[in-house]
């Protein structure tokens, strides 16, 4: 998996990904998916208290880790804290997408189709 930007990746798209080698049967054997980080909408939000990252990993909060990041702002004139996060909807989304791009590495997509075999026979089909 990589990280790109979206001036990789093209206007609008979340990923892409695709079949980079085939065994000697055809099947898929190695690819690559790419998956566009500034795409994913995050949600700042301000965090009063600590700011140690000791006390962002508290064992409450330890399970989200994998959803939020926390920024300490240097600014002088502000001691807050802010938050990132993604909802619910933004992680169900973007797995969603991770999984899609993974089934074009394992073969599901058009340029594969003529490597598509019969179970029975192993001719193609």
């Amino acid at each position: 998996v990589c990280n790109t930007d979206q001036d990789d990746v093209g206007s609008g798209q979340l990923a892409f990904a695709f079949t980079c080698e085939l065994d000697q049967n055809d099947r898929p054997l190695m690819g690559t998916m790419n998956i566009c980080l500034d795409a994913i909408q995050l949600v700042e939000e301000p965090v009063d208290g600590d700011t140690s990252q000791e006390a962002n990993m508290s064992s409450s909060s330890f399970a989200k880790t994998a959803s939020t990041a926390s920024y300490n702002s240097n600014n002088a004139s502000s001691k807050s804290n802010i938050q990132y996060t993604l909802s619910r909807e933004q992680i169900d989304a973007t797995v969603g997408t991770a999984i899609h791009e993974i089934g074009h590495v394992l073969g599901f997509n058009a340029e594969l189709y003529k490597f598509y075999r019969n179970a029975d026979t192993g001719e193609p089909l």
